[in-house]
């Protein structure tokens, strides 16, 4: 039913993107919007089924020449999380899947993310209150898990839109109960996923709110990122993806300009919809399946085409 339906709805020749971050190896109650591998590898199966995969720069190169199949999708990656290599690859390749990964290149090789900062700080706090000294007037419930995950998810909230100094600052000093290791790609597992058959792809360097930056900051962030990771793969990149993603909030007509002046021939955002001719090939839309059970996946992809 859904194959039908798919190529019906693709008819037009439109393009789903699909967005995941990590592939967990099994369910994390303090990460449980976070895709682990059973899951992860049941998807890909109902994706196989209805969809042509593709990785971005494959489904743009055949949707400027209208030969994109009907029902074409791509699945993309976004940070650059060590289980993309650990855990997503094996499956992709078990599955004989390609995928497009973006890559935030300051935290390689043994860097970590603010937000896995903040989780980790919090999965780690040892008693049943916690008060940030920046925020003395709330305190953050932590007496079991399901209060954890509920206070990491209020703090990220409040830091996330704060200016880039003043959130690294409280971060750092968060960053030695948080104590994570390993949480992110070393410069060998990009080349595995690029040898691989995998798209690497832009995402800055350390993955600020463009938005929030002066035009000198977001230059070097998106020129920065593109030079090392062409470096490192010896050739050039195609696409880049906006940290965070939402158009005129989380990055400026400004910040598209700048990725087209630096080289890239596409970019995506995390605007809901599926892509055509038409689309604005630095704005291409996409999409988080975050659905676990096959008849939700499907029914969410659907909904995608009417955006």
């Amino acid at each position: 039913m859904f194959n039908l339906l798919f190529k019906i709805l693709g008819n037009s020749k439109k393009l789903s993107i699909l967005i995941y971050h990590q592939v967990l190896p099994e369910f994390d109650p303090m990460r449980p919007y976070e895709m682990y591998a059973e899951v992860f590898e049941q998807q890909l199966k109902w994706l196989q089924e209805n969809f042509v995969l593709l990785t971005l720069k494959q489904a743009v190169e055949m949707l400027e020449q209208n030969r994109l199949p009907k029902n074409a999708a791509v699945i993309t990656f976004d940070d650059g999380y060590e289980n993309n290599a650990s855990v997503a690859l094996p499956i992709l390749k078990k599955h004989d899947v390609v995928a497009t990964f973006f890559i935030a290149s300051d935290f390689l090789n043994g860097g970590t993310m603010w937000n896995d900062i903040v989780i980790e700080f919090v999965r780690n706090w040892p008693t049943e209150k916690l008060i940030l000294e920046e925020f003395p007037e709330e305190y953050y419930p932590t007496s079991n898990i399901n209060e954890k995950y509920s206070s990491a998810e209020k703090i990220l909230l409040k830091l996330k839109y704060l200016p880039f100094q003043e959130r690294t600052r409280i971060i750092q000093r968060l960053k030695p109960l948080a104590s994570p290791k390993g949480l992110m790609m070393s410069d060998t597992q990009v080349i595995e996923l690029h040898t691989s058959g995998m798209e690497i792809g832009g995402h800055t360097c350390s993955h600020p709110i463009l938005a929030k930056l002066d035009e000198s900051n977001a230059r070097q962030q998106i020129s920065e990122n593109k030079h090392y990771l062409e470096s490192l793969l010896k050739q050039p990149l195609f696409s880049f993806a906006y940290p965070n993603g939402k158009p005129q909030h989380d990055y400026l007509p400004r910040d598209v300009n700048l990725v087209k002046e630096l080289g890239y021939a596409c970019a995506v955002s995390t605007a809901n919809g599926v892509s055509t001719r038409n689309t604005d090939r630095y704005q291409l839309l996409r999409f988080s399946p975050w659905k676990r059970d096959k008849f939700g996946f499907l029914t969410l992809l659907a909904k995608n085409y009417f955006y």
